[in-house]
């Protein structure tokens, strides 16, 4: 079920618009489809990022210089 759009305006870069229409004829869909799909990928994330934890595994590199070297590799 598609929930009804509401209207809204957004400012834009002029680079960013070049990469919206890039992708818009890449993809063969509209602009508002790809904008559309920006901003619910860019919700999803903020959301992800600030209600669920990030749950990363430990792991061992056998390595005790590499916390210290992360910035140089």
């Amino acid at each position: 079920m598609h929930m009804p759009f509401e209207w809204i305006t957004v400012d834009v870069d002029a680079d960013d618009l070049a990469t919206i229409k890039e992708a818009a004829v890449r993809t063969q869909t509209s602009e508002a489809e790809i904008i559309r799909e920006g901003i619910h990928l860019a919700a999803l994330r903020v959301r992800r990022r600030s209600s669920e934890p990030l749950h990363l595994r430990w792991f061992a590199s056998g390595d005790a210089t590499l916390a210290g070297r992360v910035a140089e590799l």
